[in-house]
């Protein structure tokens, strides 16, 4: 088993004293028997020469992958180089609640039959948005108010999460189509002392941290929201911007956007058709026959037993 030792040895880059080192690891003061008890262990390391210290070094600052990109793992602990991630604004849930559930559904019965389409992310300050909006009773429309929508979509990323963890996936969190973020993102972008002022640009910017750092590990990332302002901040950052509205607008009949809408997303080569929705709109039906097609062969078939692992659970 790997101990915190092997990790130091195989992170560490720098310059390494030679003998035994001896680091405390806790020294547990709180622990109600044995309050004074540490936890040691040793390094055994040899002196590296100086070339190797200094080429470590180099590649170090020139890695992608770490400092920054080091808070975007957090929340996808596993290789998601060419993975397609939407990342959610809180706007999109209050607003398109209906849509998501269904992409869900559809993106979780396929991981469940082959590998994952689309990671749904959901950022950990629209967790907190979503808590303060419970007693917000504004109305979004004549039909619900922004307190009511915000307790339905708490309650739907409740229910998805333990519906994942009920599956026979639970164990393999890369196969989630779902994933939400427990840790806030340190937002270290430049632009970011310039909104501090504003609780709405500030969460802005943490969601555009968050999409820059998973961006940076190779993913194809989506920032999801129909927020005018935050979707000119987040292009300015290189990250590619989706209002849903005017997609699944495109995407008719009705009764067959949530799965034409896999479709494209399973469909790399026509990911760009999300930045034009006239020419989605304009898309052949023999072109969709075709994605569709395509999508059937990562879905389980209807009178799959596979299906009954993706009902919410109570």
């Amino acid at each position: 088993m790997s101990t915190y030792a092997d990790y130091f040895n195989a992170q560490y880059h720098g310059r390494k004293a030679s003998g035994p080192v001896r680091i405390t690891l806790g020294r547990n003061e709180h622990h109600p028997l044995h309050p004074l008890q540490s936890t040691e262990e040793e390094l055994m390391d040899q002196i590296e020469d100086e070339p190797r210290a200094a080429e470590q070094s180099t590649s170090l600052k020139e890695s992608p992958h770490r400092s920054d990109s080091q808070f975007g793992a957090e929340i996808l602990p596993f290789p998601i180089a060419n993975c397609l991630l939407w990342v959610l604004d809180t706007n999109v849930l209050l607003s398109k609640l209906a849509t998501v559930q269904e992409l869900f559904q559809l993106a979780f019965a396929a991981s469940l039959h082959s590998s994952p389409i689309l990671y749904i992310v959901i950022p950990h300050c629209v967790l907190e948005e979503l808590d303060a909006m419970k007693h917000n009773e504004r109305r979004i429309d004549s039909a619900i108010s922004v307190s009511a929508a915000a307790r339905n979509a708490s309650r739907w990323l409740l229910e998805s999460v333990q519906q994942q963890k009920n599956s026979y996936l639970a164990r393999n969190i890369s196969r989630w189509a779902l994933h939400v973020q427990t840790v806030p993102t340190l937002d270290k972008l430049p632009m970011a002392s310039l909104v501090r002022d504003s609780l709405t640009k500030t969460n802005d910017q943490a969601i555009i941290a968050l999409c820059s750092q998973l961006s940076e590990r190779g993913a194809h990332v989506l920032f999801i929201t129909n927020d005018t302002n935050a979707r000119t901040l987040a292009e300015l950052q290189s990250i590619s911007t989706l209002d849903l509205k005017h997609i699944t607008q495109s995407l008719s009949p009705s009764q067959l956007m949530p799965r034409r809408l896999l479709a494209l997303c399973a469909a790399p080569d026509y990911h760009y058709l999300f930045h034009y929705p006239d020419t989605l709109a304009a898309l052949s039906t023999q072109t969709w026959d075709s994605l569709e097609q395509e999508l059937a062969q990562r879905l389980p078939s209807p009178d799959s037993d596979i299906l009954m692992l993706t009902e919410p659970i109570d």
